[in-house]
């Protein structure tokens, strides 16, 4: 069964690399060539065949289905069932599985969902929408869009993996049916207790994040400190979580039944028990609405109990590959998500060391081996942190060392006694659980404040160190002493050489993915960084550099920013300034008229690290339009002249356009509006290439269909992050070269969904 097992994963985790999805006919040839190889001594490599098949199956029918173009950002009538909700101040989000779409049955084995924004008159009219409830009513949709950049979060990605094709707005609801199940009305009713009932805690939003995985209410900068101790596992609900319940439920069971062990024999006493917590742990993951993390940490507490109690023995490496392969089987997207590596990661290096180093008895020995493991799950979760979050967390080794046993034994088994305590209006807990609530984030806060709390890794490193922990395990396991001194010095050279020579380095210009807004990083030859504007942000906390230009931030190993520009006052360009200044060092930061400040940007020449800053406008202090206030800077670099020009209109464009020769990149005004690139100011500076930043299906619809027109009219080729995704010129003595995205770094058939 192992090899089966290996077979099936190898073929599916195959399907990952492929440059582009085969077509369907391709697939059909495979699953019959497949089956024809059951039947003969090649069955290994069929069972892997099949794996592919699975895997590529369900990403065809998952593509099969794509908003018509007629439908595009245009009203529709819609019918479709809620599958899930959030709320976000008073903004509602339903996920909606559609049933009809502008009055035509969709009928398909898997019916596409869509996700719809609706603006709430006041946030208690959200309890009226469920999940389960029938929707009809008119909508406007567009293609599902994320920010496609080098580093950062794959929103396109996301959405594939939720089976979600496209999002937008509930712009009416005509009818609104209850049709959830009397189960799903029991289910309701009792979360809406248990929420009541947390809410009657200081800590109310710390225990609905811990408990029922709803982690809204945790603070910008809470979320930062889990971030930089390394501790976010521990508010999300995976195997941890179920696996102390079901420990702390199995164990219960077995108290209460051992005064009755004249009725069953031990091992039945022990098969009720554990039967009894795993069916309240499938409760409590109903109840919470089943995130796919709990239920891969259910699904392998399943097989183990199916294996353990009728198999009776089995390696741990099998119970692994057959959990791994369950889970595919009704999760074919699961390697898609970051959660799936995590905690198999996490759990196969417990096997690992549990396997090689065998627990000696007394505290002693208890303590040696949750040392070795914490080090062994620390080196494990390096490269993988590095490779989803383009850092680690410097300090959490000795945080988790402290944190995991305290939250598994002590911590979650208080916080489900409370629970249940409250269940009954008994508040006996209430204070001590605030205590030890306001204790932890005291604790994390403390921890985070360190400067070596969050290491950004550039992938250079990450190899670096890589080979290195590859040099040291080798020399660990086949190696006698002297030879395993050989082996670190020869792990410890490429970090050396580093650090000895360091990177050659050549300038280089950004034009972050952030949706709709701008943010421009410039990279100097010397090491020295500048960003001009941050990206949006938009109510409900969303804030576009947290998944963009921070990540690519930390990619590249920077925790130190030499100039910042804010261009103006509009969440557009400055939505992610705050965040920024909380995760990184900032130099100087120099802002425009709209501030309310001195002008930064007053005209004036700079030499700054190898490159010519000329601050072209505002000339005063004072300028009437809010737009027309923006830092206009003209950079110079290896000869080549880029212009950032804000959002300026064409009035502005006028009054400049005197003091400019030609440019060679020309980041385009206002996002390319019909406000702004004026003919006669293209004439002027004559760009050789304008880059544009904007939201593609955007509601202000950007850049402009004449503006864009007139670009194709006179000749100047451009670019839309909307379209390409990330945009970076490098920058060399001779010449200059553009890439993208979508042209140049997606090389995986999900990387250009």
């Amino acid at each position: 069964m192992t090899q089966w097992s290996f077979s099936f994963i190898t073929g599916s985790l195959f399907s990952l690399f492929l440059p582009q999805v085969p077509e369907e006919d391709s697939i059909l040839f495979l699953l019959f060539f497949a089956l024809a190889l059951l039947c003969t001594r090649f069955r290994l490599f069929a069972v892997g065949i099949l794996g592919f098949v699975w895997f590529q199956g369900h990403i065809i029918e998952q593509l099969s289905w794509q908003l018509p173009s007629t439908l595009i950002a245009k009203p529709a009538s819609f019918v479709g069932q809620i599958t899930q909700r959030d709320v976000f101040d008073n903004q509602l989000r339903l996920d909606i599985q559609l049933t009809s779409l502008n009055d035509i049955p969709i009928e398909r084995w898997r019916p596409p969902k869509v996700r719809l924004y609706y603006k709430l008159e006041t946030p208690t009219k959200s309890e009226q929408f469920h999940q389960g409830d029938t929707l009809r009513g008119i909508l406007r949709l567009k293609p599902v869009r994320g920010l496609l950049n080098q580093h950062g979060t794959n929103m396109r990605l996301r959405y594939f993996r939720a089976h979600i094709v496209a999002t937008g707005s509930l712009k009416e609801i005509q009818q609104h049916t209850h049709t959830c199940s009397v189960i799903e009305r029991q289910k309701l009713e009792f979360t809406h207790k248990v929420q009541q009932l947390l809410s009657q805690q200081t800590s109310a939003s710390t225990l609905r994040a811990i408990l029922l995985a709803q982690r809204q209410g945790l603070s910008e900068a809470q979320r930062e400190q889990l971030m930089k101790t390394g501790t976010s596992h521990l508010f999300a609900i995976s195997g941890l979580h179920i696996g102390i319940l079901f420990f702390f439920i199995s164990s219960l069971c077995r108290w209460c039944i051992s005064p009755m062990c004249f009725l069953f024999r031990s091992d039945k006493s022990i098969v009720i028990a554990r039967s009894i917590a795993l069916m309240t742990c499938c409760f409590y993951v109903w109840m919470i609405d089943m995130p796919m993390s709990a239920i891969r940490a259910l699904v392998m507490l399943a097989v183990w109990l199916i294996i353990f109690h009728g198999i009776g023995t089995c390696s741990k490496r099998a119970l692994l590959l057959l959990t791994c392969m369950v889970i595919l089987l009704f999760d074919p997207f699961c390697f898609l998500d970051i959660g799936f590596w995590l905690s198999f990661g996490c759990v196969s290096v417990i096997f690992l060391i549990t396997s090689l180093y065998q627990q000696k008895p007394g505290i002693a020995g208890a303590f040696r081996q949750i040392v070795i493991l914490q080090i062994g799950l620390t080196c494990v979760m390096l490269p993988l942190s590095v490779v989803f979050f383009q850092g680690a967390s410097g300090v959490s080794l000795f945080v988790n060392f402290i944190a995991v046993p305290l939250f598994s034994m002590f911590l979650m088994p208080l916080f489900v006694l409370q629970l249940g305590l409250l269940s009954m209006d008994i508040n006996t807990l209430s204070g001590l659980v605030d205590w030890l609530c306001e204790g932890a984030w005291a604790g994390l806060k403390f921890a985070a404040t360190f400067s070596w709390s969050w290491l950004p890794i550039s992938h250079a490193d990450l190899c670096c160190l890589l080979f290195l922990f590859i040099c040291i395990a080798t020399g660990h396991f086949f190696f006698q002493r002297w030879q395993k001194i050989a082996i670190l010095l020869i792990g410890i050279t490429p970090l050396l050489l580093m650090s000895v020579h360091g990177e050659k380095r050549q300038a280089e210009l950004h034009m972050i993915d952030v949706g709709q807004g701008l943010s421009l990083v410039v990279l100097t030859a010397s090491g020295k960084v500048l960003v001009y504007d941050t990206g949006p942000a938009y109510p409900g906390g969303y804030i576009a550099a947290r998944y963009s230009l921070i990540p690519f931030l930390h990619a590249r190993g920077i925790r130190h920013i030499d100039r910042l520009y804010l261009s103006h006052r509009d969440r557009d360009h400055i939505g992610g300034y705050e965040t920024l200044a909380r995760l990184f060092s900032i130099d100087e930061v120099i802002r425009g008229p709209s501030f309310g400040k001195e002008n930064g940007c007053s005209p004036k020449q700079i030499q700054w690290a190898g490159i010519e800053l000329t601050h072209i406008w505002p000339r005063h202090s004072r300028v009437d339009n809010k737009n027309d206030s923006s830092c206009v800077v003209m950079l110079e670099i290896a000869g080549k002249r880029i212009l950032f020009p804000g959002d300026i209109s064409q009035a502005v464009e006028q009054q400049i356009e005197s003091r400019l020769s030609s440019v060679d990149i020309l980041i385009a005004p206002h996002h390319g509006s019909r406000t702004s690139s004026s003919r006669q100011f293209l004439e002027a500076i004559r760009p050789k290439v304008i880059l544009v930043s904007a939201g593609a299906n955007h509601v202000y619809r950007h850049p402009a269909n004449e503006v864009t027109a007139r670009y194709d009219k006179l000749g100047i080729p451009w670019l839309n992050t909307g379209d390409v995704g990330h945009i970076q010129v490098s920058f060399s003595e001779e010449k200059w070269h553009l890439s993208n995205y979508r042209g140049d770094f997606s090389f995986f058939w999900f990387q250009k969904l």
